[in-house]
C-alpha cells in the first residue's frame, strides 16, 4: 500500500506542475481549440505520464521528460498570432526552469524544517509531506507573481488578494505540519494514516483550485464593475446626442419665418442695395449652416456624431475627410452606434489635434454583401515604429468599442505607424 501512495504522490506532484504550466499558457497565449475538455485531458495525461517517469528517480531524466513531452503538446494546443512557435517554446523552457528552481528551494526548506523539528519521518509520509509543502509554496508563489512578472499584461495584484493568497498557503502549511505526527507515530492505525495522507493531498488540491476560484470571483467583480461603467458611459453619450438632436430641432424652429427674410432680400435688390442684400444672404447662410445637419447618413444618431465631430475638427484646424456610402444601420442599437463611432472619432481627433502639421482624420463607411466596414484613420506622432494593438492594450474607450463590435459577430483591428493610426471595424448585418 505504501508503494501505491508513493506512486500516487509522484503523479499528483507532476499534475500540479502541469496545471500551472497550462494555466500560464492559457493566460499569455491563444488556445487552438475551444473545447476545454481537451486541455483538461491533456493536463491529466501529462501529469500521469511524467509522474510515472519520475518514479525512476533519475533527475536528468525527470527534467528531460518535461521538455520532450511538453514541446509537441504546447505547439499543438497553443499559438501566438504575433510571433512564431519559437516564442512558445522559449517561454515553455523558461517556465519549466523556474518551476524546477523553486521546487528545489521548496524541498530544501522542507529538509531544513525536518532537521529543525527532528521528526523521524519515513516513507510514504516523507514523500507526502515533501510534495505537499513544496507544492503549496510553488502554488502561492505562482499566484502572487503571475500577473506582475509572468503575464504579458504586467498588472499589479491587489493587496487584499495578495494577503488572501499568503494566508491561505500559510494556514495550509501549518495544518500539514500539525498533522506531521501521523508520519512517525506508532500508535496511530495504518488506516488513519492513509486517511491523513489523503487529507494532505486534498489540501494541495484545494489550494490549487480555490486560488483560481478566488481569482475568478475577483476578476468577475472587476468585469461587472467595468461593464457597468461602460454602460453608464454609453448611455450618457447617447443621451447627449439625443439632446443635441433636440437642440437642432429647436434651432430649426427659429428659422420658420424664412419667408420674411426672403421678402427682405427681395426688397433690397429692388432698391438696388446689392451689397446689403449680399451681406444679408451671407448672414442667413451662416445662420442656417449652424443649425442644419449635413446629411452624411440616413441614420440620425450617426449623423449627429459625424456632424458634431466635424465641428471639433474645424475648431482645431483638422482636415476632416469622409466617404460614407448609404449603409443600413437598422440592425444596430443606437447605443452601439454611439459607442463605436463616438469613441473611435474622439480618439482620432484628439490624437490628430496634437500633431503640429498634417492634421488629418478620415472616415470611410461602406458595406459589402452582409458586412459593414468602418475605417477611421488619423495622423499622429506618438509612435517610433510600426505595429498592431492587441486587445490587452486597449483603454476603456476601445474596450467598449470591442464589446459592441463583438455583439455583431465582428472584429476590431488596429495598426499604427510613425505618422498614422488606423482602426478597422467589420460588422455582420445578419446579427
Amino acid at each position: 500500500m505504501n508503494t501505491y501512495i508513493i506512486y500516487f504522490v509522484s503523479v499528483i506532484n507532476c499534475y500540479v506542475s502541469a496545471q500551472l504550466i497550462f494555466d500560464h499558457f492559457k493566460i499569455n497565449f491563444n488556445s487552438i481549440y475551444s473545447q476545454k475538455w481537451i486541455y483538461n485531458i491533456v493536463t491529466i495525461s501529462v501529469g500521469v505520464l511524467i509522474g510515472i517517469i519520475n518514479l525512476f528517480n533519475y533527475p536528468i531524466l525527470n527534467f528531460a521528460s518535461w521538455i520532450i513531452i511538453l514541446t509537441p503538446v504546447i505547439c499543438l494546443l497553443f499559438y501566438d498570432p504575433w510571433s512564431s512557435k519559437k516564442t512558445l517554446l522559449l517561454d515553455l523552457y523558461f517556465f519549466i526552469f523556474l518551476l524546477t528552481f523553486f521546487e528545489t528551494i521548496g524541498v530544501a526548506l522542507y529538509e531544513l524544517f525536518l532537521i529543525f523539528i527532528k521528526f523521524p519521518l519515513c516513507e510514504p509520509a516523507h514523500s507526502v509531506f515533501k510534495m505537499a509543502i513544496s507544492k503549496l509554496l510553488i502554488i502561492c508563489l505562482y499566484q502572487v507573481t503571475k500577473n506582475r512578472y509572468l503575464s504579458k499584461q504586467h498588472s499589479v495584484l491587489p493587496m487584499k488578494q495578495l494577503i488572501l493568497y499568503i494566508l491561505l498557503s500559510f494556514c495550509s502549511i501549518v495544518n500539514i505540519c500539525l498533522n506531521a505526527k501521523i508520519g512517525y507515530s506508532v500508535t496511530i492505525p495504518e488506516t488513519d494514516k492513509y486517511i491523513g495522507y489523503l487529507t494532505i493531498i486534498i489540501t494541495v488540491f484545494i489550494n490549487l483550485h480555490i486560488m483560481w476560484l478566488l481569482e475568478y470571483i475577483i476578476e468577475n467583480q472587476k468585469l461587472k464593475s467595468k461593464i457597468a461603467r461602460s454602460e453608464q458611459q454609453a448611455n450618457l453619450q447617447l443621451k447627449y446626442y439625443k439632446q443635441l438632436d433636440a437642440n437642432y430641432q429647436k434651432s430649426l424652429q427659429m428659422i420658420h419665418d424664412i419667408d420674411k427674410h426672403v421678402n427682405t432680400i427681395e426688397q433690397l435688390y429692388k432698391s438696388n442695395e446689392f451689397e446689403k442684400a449680399d451681406n444679408y444672404i451671407k448672414g442667413m447662410d451662416r445662420l442656417i449652416s449652424d443649425f442644419v445637419l449635413f446629411p452624411y447618413s440616413n441614420n440620425t444618431v450617426l449623423n449627429l456624431i459625424l456632424n458634431e465631430k466635424k465641428i471639433f475638427a474645424e475648431q482645431h484646424g483638422i482636415l476632416y475627410k469622409y466617404t460614407v456610402e448609404q449603409t443600413d444601420f437598422r440592425f444596430m442599437d443606437d447605443i452601439d452606434i454611439t459607442t463605436i463611432f463616438s469613441n473611435l472619432l474622439e480618439n482620432a481627433l484628439s490624437a490628430s489635434a496634437l500633431c503640429k502639421t498634417n492634421k488629418e482624420v478620415s472616415v470611410i463607411i461602406s458595406s459589402h454583401n452582409n458586412f459593414v466596414i468602418i475605417n477611421v484613420k488619423n495622423s499622429c506622432n506618438s509612435y517610433t515604429k510600426c505595429g498592431t494593438f492587441s486587445s490587452k492594450d486597449y483603454g476603456t474607450g476601445l474596450y467598449n468599442v470591442e464589446n459592441s463590435v463583438k455583439k455583431y459577430e465582428g472584429f476590431l483591428k488596429i495598426s499604427y505607424s510613425q505618422t498614422e493610426f488606423n482602426c478597422n471595424v467589420v460588422l455582420s448585418n445578419t446579427h
